[in-house]
């Protein structure tokens, strides 16, 4: 069986010199992750920083998934294993290169009676300090206990002490949904850790609202979280916005009162993704069932100019916009070129929009993925997966459009590349039949929102997502809340108000790099379980 995947190092052979065997592999030009928590210390620190080791996660996490889709157990994950492509530098997260896998001797087959590693020997088990107590005790090894080494690797990287093998104590990390999963991975029943990589890192990336993790006198337990109000259960920071209930209990609608925005509970559900044959384009296809297990909470609209300026205010953050000045707008002529006065607060500054109607509850745009990776992170959010996102779109329908497969019936919908856009501009045909009364984009929720309430989920601006950009992504075989790895670019979603009716589908995929600022290009975010 061939593993084959740039994050994992390649072999190019096997041999024996006697009663020695070993491994020709590709060589990298960077140190170990073991060999860089010594070089932390020898500096005077004892831990990476938590978005360093968030960063390690993302990049092991596809290969690890990978390994475990073809029935393999790696079976000795620890720092000494993973390999920095690239020299040292810090912070890890900026530099040139990318985490790979190496040393998959001890890798086994998950299942069956009788082990043997890839060099035909009875597998040890792993390293001490990061091997899965139940394999010390004799049990066969799983994916969850490559689990168990994963977190035990990532805890010595954010604490530079290894887990105590009566349970960890808090990793302290500076996260607290890193240190929760970090937890619940080091659970000594493999049962109770989660149940993929991708898991771990889905988990790390979320804002706990059901399950609060503490230490006492050294012991991890779990308190249940009290969000209760008269009218449900709400998110911490959240108010419930009317009585409706949802899943569990939790309400319907709520109002995060930091930022400003209102959510809508989206239940655990089931829906088809993607395009049938002879609808839209490659990537859309094969068209396939997704599972989504948990619940989630997203925003209503897109965030909003003034939802942005609160943040800004808070935090004075810059965008990536105004940093470089290399925002992307649109000129007379309908070319779209980077220009040095583009940036959020001023989206076309070569056209006239003056008579925009309320311009601060107009989308925020020329924000990167990044920037609103910082908008998140401040307020405990995080951006949908292209799963959750196209859910939500969908709102329960099967057709191109969260209405139907007319486009006509689009009239009054959304705000879409229509006859007056094509009249003006260049794009993309063809274009909606009809006037939707905004040149650029429009104020949100000005619009019918879909049956599940969520309002400009198409048109008006795309929408960034989790996920990285691969066009072959739906040929893989996750099918229960899929979250892509791999890929140089990030998800964008919706279509926007330059864009006709084949770019402004349910099913459409588009792609950006993650520093990429556009005026046409915004997000909405999640607050997820």
């Amino acid at each position: 069986m061939t593993l084959s995947h740039e994050r994992i190092v390649r072999i190019h052979d096997i041999a024996r010199a006697g009663e020695f065997a070993f491994l020709s592999m590709e060589y990298l030009d960077g140190p170990t992750l073991h060999e860089v928590l010594d070089t932390v210390k020898k500096r005077g620190n004892k831990r990476l920083p938590y978005k360093d080791v968030e960063w390690v996660l993302e990049q092991i996490v596809p290969a690890l998934d990978l390994i475990h889709q073809r029935g393999l157990v790696h079976q000795d994950l620890k720092p000494g294993n993973m390999m920095l492509s690239a020299p040292l530098s810090f912070p890890l997260r900026e530099g040139r290169g990318m985490v790979k896998l190496t040393d998959l001797g001890l890798t086994v087959r998950a299942s069956g009676k009788t082990h043997q590693d890839s060099m035909g020997r009875k597998p040890l088990g792993g390293t001490p300090g990061f091997m899965a107590p139940e394999l010390a005790r004799g049990s066969q090894p799983t994916p969850a206990s490559d689990i168990y080494s994963l977190g035990a690797t990532l805890y010595q990287l954010v604490t530079g002490e290894l887990p105590a093998a009566s349970g960890p104590a808090n990793p302290n990390s500076g996260s607290d949904q890193l240190d929760a999963i970090l937890v619940r991975s080091l659970d000594q029943d493999p049962a109770a850790r989660p149940d993929s990589a991708s898991r771990v890192l889905q988990e790390a990336r979320r804002r706990p609202t059901g399950v609060v993790y503490f230490v006492q006198e050294g012991v991890v337990g779990k308190l249940q979280s009290l969000f209760y109000r008269k009218k449900g259960k709400a998110p911490v920071g959240c108010t419930p916005l009317d009585s409706q209930l949802g899943h569990e209990g939790f309400a319907r609608r709520v109002h995060h009162e930091k930022s400003g925005i209102v959510f809508l509970l989206v239940a655990p559900c089931e829906f088809v993704r993607g395009s049938p044959d002879g609808v839209g384009e490659e990537r859309e296809r094969p068209r396939h069932h997704v599972r989504l297990p948990h619940p989630y909470y997203l925003a209503e609209c897109p965030v909003t100019i003034q939802q942005w300026r609160g943040f800004v205010a808070a935090t004075h953050f810059h965008s990536e916009a105004e940093r470089t000045q290399m925002g992307i707008t649109l000129d007379l002529e309908g070319q779209w070129l980077a220009h040095a006065r583009a940036h959020w607060e001023n989206p076309l500054p070569l056209l006239d929009t003056s008579g925009m109607e309320e311009p601060e509850r107009h989308p925020v745009t020329l924000v990167s993925w990044d920037d609103a990776a910082h908008f998140n992170n401040h307020y405990g959010f995080r951006l949908p997966s292209e799963a959750e996102w196209e859910c939500a779109a969908r709102a329960g329908s099967a057709t191109q459009y969260f209405w139907g497969d007319d486009p006509r019936d689009g009239r009054g919908r959304g705000n879409f590349g229509d006859l007056r856009f094509a009249g003006r501009f260049e794009m993309v045909p063809p274009n909606f039949p009809f006037e939707d009364g905004h040149l650029y984009t429009s104020p949100v929720g000005r619009f019918e929102p879909n049956a599940w309430g969520f309002y400009d989920m198409l048109g008006n601006v795309y929408e960034w997502c989790e996920d990285r950009y691969s066009q072959k992504y739906y040929q893989s075989k996750v099918r229960v809340d899929p979250v892509c790895h791999d890929g140089e670019q990030r998800v964008i979603r919706g279509g926007s108000f330059a864009d006709g009716l084949k770019l402004c589908r349910s099913a459409f995929r588009w792609r950006a790099h993650a520093a990429h600022a556009s005026c046409k290009i915004g997000f909405r975010p999640v607050i997820g379980f």
